[in-house]
């Protein structure tokens, strides 16, 4: 007789991990999700581990003294030089000595990692609450949305079609309103009309998966939601997900077993949806892995 098989047993995920039902403030809500999914991109940990290095050798006695030495024949601009002064001056100087400036090809959100003491070793609600809402106050505020560029206006805007000729000598291209849309991309497009409308239709479609900037998610108005659906919060519940299955071992069902009996809830109603959540989630750390260059 063959003996049953023993079940694996997967160690319950700490919660720090993946219940951030306490990140309710939208600043800490931002804060949470580049950390979350910083913590979960190889790239962007080693970007930071090379810019910290990068700073370990630039304050180093050595380099200190080659730099002391090269100003002594390059003097530093003064606070006052213009900004293209000062930029041929550093370029100067990393061409001369490399290991004195540092730069990282980090988004300039991503930056405060560079400095966060914690990154990558404890987790965004390991940290001190007062430390937290420090870190997440450094971080830069996207700008706020023009009337006419409001997300939902836009969806509800069917796009403009119109022959190139009438487009250039258009009354509205030297209008006032002109710099508010120029926020708009416009494109050229030649049309073939031998192509049948299936192919013209999949022509666009192909066009679109190359060139829809990252970032740029669609916008969809819901009854829960008045903005972009996936949000920073939604996000995060899918990297939830993501972790708890893993932590299972790939099972869904003890995933959400394991996050009923913590939240008295789950996160999706069903499995396929937490298994729609575990592939957004794995989209995101790729779009991460792009965003450390």
């Amino acid at each position: 007789m063959k003996k049953p098989r023993r079940r694996k047993h997967f160690p319950d995920p700490p919660s720090v991990q993946w219940n951030f039902d306490s990140c309710a403030d939208p600043e800490q809500t931002h804060a949470c999700y580049l950390y979350e999914y910083s913590i979960e991109s190889e790239a962007i940990k080693s970007q930071v581990a090379a810019v910290r290095a990068g700073w370990d050798l630039r304050e180093s006695p050595a380099v200190k003294q080659k730099v002391a030495e090269w100003e002594l024949d390059n003097p530093p601009p003064t606070p006052w030089a213009i900004s293209d002064e000062v930029g041929e001056w550093c370029r100067r100087l990393k061409e001369a000595i490399p290991e004195a400036v540092v730069t990282t090809k980090l988004r300039s959100d991503l930056h405060f990692l560079i400095n966060c003491q914690h990154f990558p070793k404890k987790h965004w609600l390991e940290i001190p609450l007062a430390e937290r809402k420090q870190i997440a106050r450094t971080i830069p505020k996207s700008h706020k949305m023009l009337p006419l560029t409001d997300p939902a206006r836009l969806e509800a805007t069917p796009m403009s079609i119109q022959p190139f000729e009438e487009f250039m000598t258009s009354p509205f291209m030297t209008s006032p309103l002109s710099l508010i849309t120029s926020l708009v991309p416009h494109y050229v497009f030649s049309l073939n009309w031998e192509r049948s409308d299936r192919k013209l239709v999949e022509d666009f479609r192909n066009w679109l998966e190359q060139n829809r900037p990252e970032g740029e998610r669609p916008f969809h108005l819901t009854r829960r939601s008045t903005s972009r659906r996936t949000t920073d919060k939604e996000l995060l519940k899918n990297l939830s997900a993501l972790r708890l299955i893993r932590h299972s071992g790939g099972n869904v069902e003890k995933a959400r077993d394991h996050c009923e009996a913590i939240l008295e809830k789950s996160l999706y109603s069903d499995d396929s949806s937490w298994r729609k959540a575990e592939v957004k989630a794995l989209k995101e750390i790729r779009r991460f892995d792009r965003l450390a260059g």
